[in-house]
């Protein structure tokens, strides 16, 4: 097992024996904002290096024990003291990785991170050099995976905030679904830090004035096709141009029980994962439905990847199946809580295929396409505290570990810093709460972590 935790004394990774392999040391730097009525901001500045020749100071290491960094020193003369931790779990990392396919299938990459947010992230997504995240407050944000500067930010500008609950990025556009059905999109123009874009370039709209009549749970955007799940039904848009110039809604298909999640399939047909626990294939040429499995007694489907004839489907309990051939198997048991990301690795020369998952028990695991658990992360953020009148945050992915990857790389939300620090409110109110009495000596907040397998 290795062990990394945010501290005064940086982030540590270590097998769990008596010879550590590395460290990663982070210096955090932490000043106050002005405060505007319930609003609070803070920023971090943080810097990671990694020698594999240093040892551990201020650690004891045990066979059989985890790493504890030191605890009793303050990050600053406020008193403030910052600290999370998460550990990998997995067979004991090799003394060399010849390739980046063996690393992948050992977890051998180098821990960092890449970015923090005052707030909770809710989705992520990647492409080429940038990472874009949205967050519970309904701000989404572009920052650049190497620096982890912030290269864009994007606002949908309602009063009325709601958590950013589905995410496509690309090259030339961003595209948002949020947790009151709303849909909006706009060009990935990157103004850096010192701008921002405060309106989006389109709002769709197919119920009212919303897009879906409930939360959005899953969005694909393939060619000038996007297709986004809400409420009971599938909605299909035509994107005229790629610079968004305009949209046409195609149609509207309706389920008896909602659908939670989607993946792409062959052509332009997608899988659908629904609450009552079944999959289907939906034809969006003739927006036709077939069933591909039955409901099952693990629960609801809450996520879904598909990849060259191989299905991988996640459940509410966190069982996940694997369908080739049309034969359903079960992988080992892993993950305790709901599967809420799963996502196929591109293939490497002559390299199995693996696939990821993400899960709202704070795990993350790598797969094997048999279904064997090869590696994971464990300790990262495993939910948000629920109110009585929030019973469509069950199907919402407010709680869950947001994952995307690329064929060299694997970024992973849920480390976050002083969640339960006492009147700390930032991941626990909204603006239908008024704000805590406490003062708050030690905010919240959540960085992406990246496992880079090229090293």
């Amino acid at each position: 097992m290795a062990m990394a935790a945010v501290s005064p004394r940086g982030i540590f990774v270590s097998p769990e024996t008596s010879l550590p392999t590395g460290r990663v040391h982070v210096s955090v730097k932490a000043r106050k904002l002005l405060t505007a009525n319930s609003a609070r901001a803070f920023g971090l500045l943080c810097v990671a290096t990694f020698s594999k020749s240093r040892r551990l100071p201020h650690c004891s290491c045990k066979a059989g024990r985890a790493l504890a960094p030191h605890r009793s020193v303050q990050i600053d003369q406020d008193g403030r003291h910052w600290e999370a931790a998460v550990s990998r779990i997995g067979p004991r990392l090799p003394e060399t990785i010849k390739s980046i396919d063996e690393a992948w299938r050992t977890g051998a990459g180098l821990l960092r991170v890449a970015c923090f947010e005052a707030s909770s992230i809710t989705q992520i997504a990647v492409a080429g050099e940038n990472l874009c995240f949205g967050t519970g407050s309904g701000r989404i944000r572009v920052v650049d995976i190497r620096s982890g500067a912030r290269v864009g930010e994007y606002f949908i500008g309602s009063h009325l905030p709601s958590a950013v609950t589905a995410l496509h990025f690309s090259h030339n556009m961003v595209i948002a679904g949020d947790s009151a059905g709303g849909l909006y999109a706009w060009r990935s123009e990157f103004p850096g830090s010192w701008g921002y874009t405060p309106a989006p370039d389109l709002t769709f709209v197919a119920v009212g004035h919303r897009a879906h009549n409930g939360a959005i749970a899953g969005l694909l955007c393939f060619g000038d096709l996007l297709i986004s799940c809400g409420g009971n039904s599938v909605c299909l848009w035509h994107l005229e141009k790629e610079d968004l110039h305009g949209y046409t809604h195609k149609g509207t298909a309706d389920f008896k029980s909602p659908p939670l999640c989607l993946s792409k399939a062959e052509s332009d047909a997608v899988y659908l994962g629904l609450e009552d626990g079944s999959v289907w294939k939906f034809e969006c040429s003739d927006m036709s439905k077939s069933s591909v499995l039955p409901p099952s007694e693990a629960g609801a489907v809450t996520a879904v990847a598909y990849q060259s004839g191989t299905l991988v489907v996640g459940y509410q309990n966190g069982e996940v199946k694997i369908l080739r051939n049309s034969k359903p198997h079960t992988a080992e048991a892993f993950h305790r809580g709901r599967v809420r990301h799963l996502q196929f690795l591109p293939r490497h020369k002559a390299s199995e295929t693996l696939f990821l998952s993400a899960a709202c028990d704070g795990r993350v695991c790598a797969w094997s396409d048999s279904g064997t658990a090869l590696w994971g992360i464990r300790g990262l953020r495993s939910g948000l505290g629920k109110r009585a009148e929030d019973s469509d945050l069950d199907r919402l992915p407010l709680d869950n570990v947001s994952l995307a990857a690329d064929s060299e790389r694997l970024f992973f939300s849920g480390l976050v810093v002083n969640p339960v620090t006492p009147g700390n409110t930032v991941f626990e109110s909204d603006w239908r709460q008024s704000r805590s009495n406490h003062n708050e000596v030690a905010p919240a907040c959540e960085g992406v972590l990246c496992m880079d397998m090229a090293r």
